[in-house]
């Protein structure tokens, strides 16, 4: 596989200080800074003239302080001057897609602020960019690996998204409880939420048995009164192993998610199973301090109310 050095495919330009204008006016052009690479949320415009320009095809990067290394792409206007400019060269602008070269940057972003310069505030070592080496593959493939990052990219929105609303939800039961009491405003101060295992190796309904190594919930095992046990489905021991996350431990809360949202049970002694794991409607609330039975207990009640 050919690759090529950065230094071959691009020219850097410096961005440069602008007077800052929150309202657009006919003479103003946008204006970018380091926020601006992440998302759209806070437009900014500038007036002021013999700005470093981007346009959609560059390639944006902060190159001082604590964010040196993001990376933007698709964006155009007046560029600030802790961003620095990478436009393809003559040579490679039918060759290279833009967002293939985005991506690549990104994966680079923290082996550059690595190599960084400055005790004090990073910047980054040009020499170190440029020294890059890109695998110059054909249109197709590049377009083939954009969409696969892409499709990861919007993947790990949602997770994000949903781990949040997840919080967010524990975090209400406790507000409806306790009401202002500020030691239950933040549940992750006391306990670790942790969800079950959505990997490949989530059990499929074949791999389900009515006796075997280790029980696998559904809702129907908690309820409003607690654990209940009347209908049961397990595991073997070796689809057990494969699974990440998820297990319980004594002690912990599960709190039904999706369905019969708010529903809890509590693992204690007196449930007679030794290997339980959750399914990916529940989560698992654990006390982030050890041999605090007495917090997970007391949370336990509180909830069912």
């Amino acid at each position: 596989m050919k690759k090529v050095k950065l230094g071959e495919v691009l020219s850097l330009k410096k961005g440069k200080k602008a007077t800052v204008l929150a309202e657009q006016t006919t003479l103003s052009q946008r204006y970018i800074q380091i926020d601006d690479l992440r998302n759209n949320n806070n437009l900014k415009f500038t007036e002021s003239l013999n700005m470093t320009e981007a346009l959609p095809d560059d390639i944006l990067i902060a190159w001082d302080g604590a964010n040196a290394g993001t990376v933007g792409y698709g964006l155009s206007g007046a560029v600030g001057s802790t961003i620095t400019v990478l436009k393809k060269n003559e040579r490679y602008k039918e060759k290279i897609i833009s967002d293939y070269l985005g991506v690549f940057l990104e994966s680079k972003s923290q082996y550059l602020r690595d190599h960084s310069t400055g005790a004090t505030i990073p910047h980054l070592n040009k020499n170190i960019l440029l020294d890059l080496q890109l695998e110059l593959l054909g249109i197709e493939e590049q377009e083939n690996i954009i969409c696969i990052l892409n499709t990861i990219k919007r993947l790990i929105t949602k997770r994000k998204l949903q781990l949040d609303e997840l919080n967010l939800l524990v975090k209400s039961r406790f507000n409806e409880m306790f009401g202002e009491n500020k030691i239950f405003e933040s549940i992750d101060n006391l306990f670790d939420i942790i969800d079950g295992d959505r990997s490949k190796n989530y059990p499929k309904s074949d791999e389900l048995f009515s006796e075997e190594y280790c029980l696998f919930l559904n809702t129907k095992n908690v309820t409003k009164n607690g654990f209940s046990f009347d209908t049961k489905q397990f595991i073997t021991k070796t689809k057990d192993k494969l699974l990440r996350k998820g297990k319980l431990e004594r002690y912990d809360i599960v709190l039904t998610t999706r369905g019969t949202v708010g529903n809890v049970a509590y693992y204690d002694e007196l449930i007679k199973y030794k290997h339980l794991r959750i399914n990916s409607g529940m989560v698992i609330l654990r006390p982030k301090t050890p041999n605090h039975n007495w917090q997970s207990k007391n949370l336990w009640k509180n909830l069912k109310l």
